[in-house]
């Protein structure tokens, strides 16, 4: 059992107040049959229980020693709720989503971990399988990178771009060829779940079409609309519909690029350059951002993030310009590794983001479920 970050942030100081001792450690160990083996119980109690909790996960004793744990302090309120938070948090999170869901008060933002593409048999985000294949071009020209930057997808991209044959547009006309390569080997489920989901609007930041796809599979044509930032001097800044200041009908879901699209390669974000350029335009509204994305953001809106690491610092500019609502409660983030401590601690303490250890398929599995059981007819996938 893996713990939620935010949760063993705030387990391993209650533990430490509580039980600073060596002696007193020992014997939640030993009432919680957890061997101690080469665990070392030496050393401040907060660096102590650390180890202990990290011991704990590995072994899936976390439960165990909690309880052995308010054995020898009942008293503790603290620990009573952290250990109801392990055993129904989750389920509960899951519930009450899928009754935001309904009631169309829940934003799905779709990260760069959700394009996954298949490399040798093994599951790779698009980003990271495009810049590899970047890297081997910049190899076969002799153009020079970084070797400690190779994974960093805007740094490699900068440098093909600054290559002395390169043509503008082919940063994203070769990632739509990659895509197209790939498209029939991508794991359509999370996508065919999340396509029952009623989402008033969803926040793409991948360049594909594939949620859009799934939607209009599962709910009809007529029941999405697809639309995307364009920043580029290729086509229109933003539709013709944007000038008409009457409001239409919404559709029931709005898919929503927001780095760009396949459908116009030089609309695609890739570099450094690119996303400054993005952050200034949004803040400035030049050109604005879909007004009817806009319209979505209101004060009672939730939000749920699915594949973010939470690194890209281009994420921090969106979120101010979309004015997320920053409330407990409000965001959560579904993410099968841990952000980086810095980066969870900015999301929390800036936007009271709460980050959940689960895996993404599992996840929507159970979120599907939870909407189906609620009395209202989804559709099967």
């Amino acid at each position: 059992m893996k713990l939620d970050p935010q949760l063993k942030r705030d387990l391993v100081p209650l533990l430490a107040r509580l039980f600073s001792l060596q002696e007193n450690i020992k014997t939640i160990l030993d009432l919680a049959n957890a061997p101690i083996g080469n665990l070392q119980l030496e050393g401040p109690a907060q660096i102590v229980w650390s180890r202990v909790i990290s011991y704990a996960e590995e072994n899936d004793l976390v439960l165990e020693i909690l309880e052995a744990a308010l054995s020898e302090m009942p008293g503790s309120e603290g620990l009573k709720q952290i250990i109801e938070e392990i055993k129904n948090g989750d389920q509960k999170r899951i519930k009450r989503l899928a009754k935001l869901i309904k009631d169309r008060q829940c934003i799905l933002f779709l990260g760069p971990g959700m394009l996954q593409v298949p490399v040798e048999n093994v599951q790779q985000s698009f980003s990271l399988a495009y810049t590899d294949q970047l890297k081997k071009q910049l190899n076969r020209s002799g153009i020079y990178y970084d070797s400690a930057l190779e994974d960093e997808p805007r740094y490699i991209s900068q440098r093909v771009q600054s290559g002395p044959k390169y043509v503008t547009g082919e940063l994203g006309a070769r990632a739509n060829d990659f895509f197209n390569r790939h498209r029939n080997a991508i794991n359509p489920i999370v996508y065919e779940q999340l396509a029952s989901l009623t989402f008033p609007l969803v926040i793409n930041t991948n360049p594909d079409k594939i949620i859009w796809d799934k939607i209009k599979e599962a709910r009809g044509e007529s029941s999405v609309e697809f639309k995307f930032y364009n920043q580029s001097n290729s086509g229109n800044f933003f539709d013709l519909d944007d000038l008409d200041e009457a409001p239409k009908q919404l559709p029931e879901t709005l898919v929503y690029n927001i780095f760009g699209a396949f459908d116009v390669p030089l609309s695609v974000l890739f570099t450094e350059a690119d996303f400054v350029k993005f952050s200034k335009n949004i803040l400035q509204k030049s050109p604005p951002l879909h007004k009817n994305v806009i319209r979505q953001f209101d004060e009672a809106k939730y939000y749920l993030f699915l594949g973010f690491d939470f690194g890209a610092w281009h994420l921090k500019m969106l979120l101010e310009a979309l004015k997320i609502v920053r409330e407990k409660n409000r965001s959560i983030s579904i993410y099968g590794n841990d952000p980086m401590a810095h980066d969870m601690e900015y999301y929390d303490q800036h936007y009271k983001f709460y980050f959940c250890n689960r895996d993404i398929l599992h996840f929507t599995t159970d979120l599907l479920d939870a909407f189906n059981s609620n009395g209202q007819t989804a559709i099967n996938t």
